[in-house]
C-alpha cells in the first residue's frame, strides 16, 4: 500500500520537486500558513495515492482543485495596502478580459498582436470586461511605484525584458507583449490581499515563501536569482472601465537560463 511518505520519497527524488518542498516546509516552519492547511494538503494527498500522476502534478493538481483550502491562506498580517499593478501579457488579456465579439475580433493565434496594435485606438476601456484572475481565484501584483521606478530608469526598448526579469515571469520569452493593469483603490474593500505561500505558487521554481516583517512577498530575479521586488495576491476581482491598462513594451530578450543547483540550495537552505 502506498503511503504518503513514500508520495513524498518520490516528489523530492526530482529537483524541482525537492525546491517545491522545501518553499513548503519553510512556510510552515514560518507559520506563514493558516495550522489547518498541513492537516488539509496531508489529507488531500492521501485521498490520491493511487493516481498515477507524477508527484510534482499531483501537487500541482492538489492546490488547483481546491481553492478554499489552499488560496490566499498566508497568515501574516499585511501591515499596509497600497496601489498595486498587475502585469499581464496581451493574449492572456484578450483572452480573459476583453469583449471581443463586440470589438469584431475573432479568437485566433493573433489575437494578442492585433489587441496590441488596437489599445488605446479603437480599443478602450468600454470593452473591459470578465473577471482579474489566473486559473486560480485571484492574481498576482505588486506595488504601483515599483513599476513606476522600472519606467523611469530603463530605456523604452528594454523596459518589457526587465519587468520580466524582475518579476521572475519565466513563462514570458522574447517577443511576447505585456501590458500594465493598475488597480483601482476602492475595488479591493472587502478583498483579500497577502503574500503568496508556496500553496499559491504551486509548481512554480522561482519563487520564495514570505519572510518580511511587512507581511508582503518578494519575486525572484531571473538573472540573479536573489529577492527582487515585493509582490502579493488580490482575490478575484471584477474588472471594469475603472482600471487603467497600459503598454510596458515587447519583451526583447530570451528567457535567462535559470540555474536550478542555485534555486534548490536557495529553497532548502532558506
Amino acid at each position: 500500500m502506498i503511503t504518503f511518505e513514500d508520495w513524498l520519497s518520490a516528489l523530492t527524488s526530482s529537483q524541482e520537486g525537492r525546491i517545491v518542498w522545501a518553499n513548503y516546509q519553510y512556510d510552515l516552519k514560518k507559520h506563514n500558513l493558516e495550522s489547518s492547511v498541513y492537516d488539509d494538503f496531508k489529507s488531500a494527498v492521501e485521498k490520491r495515492l493511487a493516481d498515477s500522476s507524477p508527484p510534482v502534478q499531483l501537487f500541482d493538481a492538489i492546490v488547483n482543485g481546491e481553492p478554499d483550502k489552499f488560496d490566499l491562506k498566508c497568515s501574516r498580517r499585511l501591515l499596509r495596502t497600497e496601489a498595486y499593478s498587475r502585469v499581464i501579457e496581451v493574449t492572456d488579456f484578450a483572452i480573459y478580459n476583453l469583449r471581443l465579439e463586440e470589438l469584431g475580433l475573432e479568437l485566433d493565434e493573433e489575437i494578442g498582436r492585433r489587441v496590441w496594435d488596437k489599445l488605446g485606438v479603437t480599443i478602450t476601456s468600454y470593452y473591459h470586461g470578465g473577471t482579474m484572475k489566473t486559473r486560480r481565484n485571484f492574481f498576482w501584483c505588486l506595488p504601483t511605484h515599483r513599476l513606476d521606478l522600472i519606467h523611469a530608469t530603463t530605456s523604452p526598448a528594454q523596459e518589457a525584458s526587465v519587468v520580466r526579469n524582475k518579476l521572475g515571469l519565466y513563462h514570458i520569452d522574447k517577443n511576447q507583449r505585456l501590458l500594465r493593469i493598475d488597480i483601482p483603490p476602492d475595488v479591493l474593500s472587502g478583498k483579500r490581499v497577502c503574500a503568496p505561500t508556496s500553496l499559491d505558487a504551486g509548481i512554480n521554481i522561482v519563487f520564495a515563501p514570505c519572510d518580511d516583517t511587512r507581511g508582503v512577498g518578494w519575486a525572484l530575479d531571473l538573472e540573479t536569482l536573489s529577492k527582487s521586488v515585493e509582490e502579493l495576491i488580490i482575490e478575484a476581482l471584477t474588472f471594469t472601465a475603472d482600471y487603467t491598462v497600459v503598454k510596458i513594451g515587447i519583451v526583447s530578450e530570451v528567457v535567462p537560463t535559470l540555474n536550478m543547483n542555485t534555486l534548490e540550495a536557495n529553497a532548502v537552505g532558506r
